[in-house]
């Protein structure tokens, strides 16, 4: 698909409106989703998604074709909450979708199963915030967003060594803090 968002790309510098809202199109939903698990809020993100892809069309001449442009994307999206978040003093404070840690085999009818999810879902969401924020962002481009190490690489502008350095030690201290967690908890049992 690099071909045809490149053909997008070019329609779009030269005044094909129609061209850049396939762009839109293609990749709003992407953007939105990485801006609510920054930001948390659902309007702030809908925000966040539109400042995006005004200043993806206000740069789209810069854009480097030999690059991936969802790759691109996201890091505008990227710099724009890390912006609004500072602005607001949240930096800190990446939000997770409680989805995400939900387990497969959980039945929606028992309330047991239910409150446990909920207090696992919960318990990985502290660990997260604990974490360093570069370690929260790798951990959200790769395992939310699905985006490849090169990928990550290229949105964060960092080499695809320091993705997996990142990835490695963020899951290892994630594991860390949860397997403190889960020892406390059947101690208090």
């Amino acid at each position: 698909m690099p071909h045809y968002d490149n053909e997008l790309i070019r329609n779009s510098i030269v005044g094909n409106f129609e061209s850049f809202g396939l762009l839109v199109t293609r990749y709003h939903k992407q953007v939105f989703n990485l801006s609510y698990r920054l930001v948390g809020n659902k309007t702030e993100a809908e925000d966040m998604t539109q400042e995006t892809f005004l200043n993806v069309y206000n740069n789209l001449s810069r854009f480097n074709q030999n690059l991936r442009f969802s790759s691109w994307v996201f890091r505008i999206a990227t710099n724009v909450c890390f912006s609004h978040l500072r602005k607001k003093g949240r930096f800190t404070m990446l939000q997770f979708q409680e989805e995400i840690f939900f387990g497969p085999h959980i039945d929606d009818n028992d309330p047991a199963d239910l409150y446990e999810q909920k207090e696992r879902c919960e318990q990985v969401r502290m660990a997260i915030r604990r974490l360093p924020v570069k370690y929260q962002l790798v951990l959200l481009l790769k395992y939310m967003n699905e985006l490849s190490y090169k990928e990550i690489a290229e949105t964060l502008q960092i080499s695809v060594q320091d993705v997996e350095t990142s990835l490695y030690r963020g899951r290892k201290m994630l594991a860390m803090m949860l397997s403190v967690n889960f020892k406390e908890k059947k101690c208090v049992k």
